[in-house]
């Protein structure tokens, strides 16, 4: 009995204390999954929208001309992102075996429908874009050593 002497009632944790600490450690390892997972719930939902208007956009390609050397193609399309938005016109300068991307155009935007835009190419580094008219918001005079005329 001598071995046991050090014991007290004191020095045992009373089944109060012992269900209170483990219901500590659940309550904290339970706020850290619900932590965890709602953190992975907004990530799915920013991954999700932005997926989304990625792709709320759409081009519809009106008239395409090949260069002379058949290396390039300049695309006129109209391009939609939604009821808010509205129609522009667009143009863009492509590889020649490349397919338009659902991208906005690299050399042209205007406000408005694609009617009346004429491609002619001078040369392998001239372009002249005609019909040309509204509000532009965007024009390259210049792209890949491509020289474009808009009139």
């Amino acid at each position: 009995m001598a071995r046991f002497a050090h014991f007290t009632t004191k020095s045992v944790p009373h089944y109060g204390q012992l269900t209170s600490a483990l219901g500590e450690r659940r309550m904290k390892k339970a706020f850290k999954i619900i932590g965890i997972s709602v953190a992975l719930i907004i990530v799915g939902v920013i991954v999700l929208l932005y997926s989304f208007s990625l792709n709320m956009c759409e081009n519809t390609i009106v008239k395409s001309k090949i260069s002379p050397d058949e290396k390039w193609n300049v695309v006129i399309f109209e391009r939609s992102c939604g009821a808010t938005t509205g129609y522009s016109t667009q143009i863009s300068l492509i590889k020649a075996n490349n397919e338009l991307g659902n991208e906005g155009g690299n050399l042209y935007v205007s406000k408005g429908y694609p009617n009346g835009y004429n491609i002619n190419w001078l040369s392998n580094k001239s372009v002249s874009i005609t019909g040309v008219t509204g509000e532009n918001f965007k024009k390259v005079a210049l792209l890949n050593e491509i020289s474009f005329h808009y009139k």
